[in-house]
């Protein structure tokens, strides 16, 4: 019975998928969906059998999109076919739906998959992941997850149901390296060198944790953002592992960024021009390279794979709108918020802002993240207007920073608004639900996107 509401389940998605492709909509999510109300284990049941070149999972808190976009340049480089949830849909029915919507498999083609991390546990055990990626932990979606030990609780149990799988950790998030710590586990790590870049003076995001070996308090010789840095327990029990993937240079240009690496701890004549700007970025692209590393692919072509502009929806992509230069900057917790800030507004800019804050459920429903994010290291001298359904609690967050804004409740309205001056460029800082509605308004009057 259990394989027959799978079988029926999986039949069922792949027709609303159709149905879907028919009426010319996409679907992202609802095929996967459907599969999951009829079915016990779809995804499980569905990929039994299946075969890989290989399959890799991305995980943690912020950068999942972008690193799993880079990791598919770098894979299609090397003549991979890739199988994956490009749209971001990475609940379970979204894992779902792209595997219904691509059925291809076999030795030149590699499943890759961007993961929730309540996702996790379901996803590892369908898949039986050769590699896995995890980026960072910190707080997001209070209503969700609740705190950091309860994210990192579900990888650790995510992990277990893979014990075969190479972990690519972050070695800077000591929240990350307590995932790589069981026996026989073989790890990669990737991390920055980087003495030149510190926190925001601002930065409250983050979550200090012990030693998980005798409880002893961390201490920071140097703080990137949050609690991701080089650290060491007071009593050395617990350290920073040394990266294998090291950004050891960073130098920002007007619209790129150049990384110089050290690999396997050795210098090496690598440099990466990407048009992805930012710390967060860095970490991204050199969780890619460390894919890439692990797969035993060369390394010219990893470098080469990782210097195209290419962007994920919303995250520094540019619009044109009534002839004005739009940027997109996805906020979803008060880290991506922060990193935002230190990346684009640190120093005086002159750009107006549009924030746009909603509460939906992809979201999260709790807002009181803003209260975490580093607002008075906010830096512009042009206009600053909130909307979305909590435009109020923003607007409130910032007159507790010391900055002036405008409310201007409907996210289009607010965008003609402040598009109508005559500036250089324009930044949209919107949550995820806010994002997908204006990309879906603007789809009629998109004059120009790049």
């Amino acid at each position: 019975m259990k394989r027959l509401r799978n079988s029926l389940g999986i039949a069922a998605g792949k027709a609303t998928g159709r149905t879907m492709k028919i009426l010319g909509r996409t679907s992202t999510a609802l095929p996967g969906y459907v599969a999951e109300r009829i079915g016990n284990e779809p995804l499980k049941h569905y990929l039994h059998n299946r075969k890989y070149a290989k399959t890799i999972l991305v995980t943690g808190t912020n950068g999942k999109t972008t690193t799993t976009m880079l990791i598919a340049s770098v894979l299609r480089a090397a003549g991979y076919e890739v199988v994956n949830n490009g749209s971001g849909s990475n609940l379970t029915r979204g894992v779902l739906t792209a595997l219904l919507n691509d059925a291809r498999e076999g030795d030149k083609s590699t499943l890759l998959l961007e993961v929730d991390e309540a996702s996790m546990p379901a996803v590892c055990a369908a898949t039986k992941p050769d590699i896995i990626v995890v980026s960072n932990i910190f707080r997001d979606q209070l209503d969700r997850y609740g705190e950091v030990d309860t994210t990192r609780k579900l990888l650790e149990k995510a992990l277990d149901l893979a014990p075969e799988a190479e972990l690519v950790l972050c070695a800077d998030d000591p929240h990350v390296v307590r995932l790589g710590s069981g026996e026989g586990r073989s790890v990669t790590y990737f991390g920055l060198n980087a003495p030149g870049l510190k926190a925001l003076s601002h930065d409250h995001a983050g979550d200090v944790p012990v030693s998980p070996i005798t409880g002893s308090p961390l201490t920071y010789t140097h703080r990137y953002f949050g609690h991701v840095g080089k650290y060491q327990a007071e009593d050395g029990s617990f350290k920073r592992p040394s990266p294998d993937a090291s950004v050891e240079i960073i130098t920002n240009e007007q619209s790129a960024q150049i990384v110089t690496l050290k690999l396997r701890g050795v210098e090496h004549p690598v440099v990466i021009r990407s048009g992805l700007i930012g710390t967060y970025n860095t970490y991204n692209l050199a969780a890619a390279l460390a894919v890439g590393m692990s797969c035993g692919l060369d390394m010219s072509l990893i470098v080469e794979a990782l210097q195209q502009k290419n962007t994920a929806f919303g995250r520094q992509e540019t619009v044109y709108f009534q002839g004005q230069r739009c940027q997109f900057l996805l906020i979803k917790n008060p880290t991506g918020f922060n990193q935002v800030i230190q990346s684009f507004f640190q120093k005086q800019a002159t750009a107006p802002v549009l924030i746009v804050i909603n509460d939906n459920f992809a979201d999260g429903k709790d807002v009181s993240w803003l209260w975490d994010a580093a607002l008075e290291d906010l830096s512009t001298t042009g206009r600053i207007v909130v909307s979305g359904s909590r435009a109020y609690d923003m607007a409130l967050r910032l007159e507790y920073a010391g900055k002036d804004c405008e409310v201007i409740e409907d996210p289009m309205e607010a965008l003609r608004e402040i598009t109508a001056e005559s500036v250089d460029e324009v930044f949209i800082l919107p949550t995820y639900t806010a994002l997908l509605d204006l990309r879906k308004q603007l789809s009629l009057k998109l004059e120009h996107s790049v």
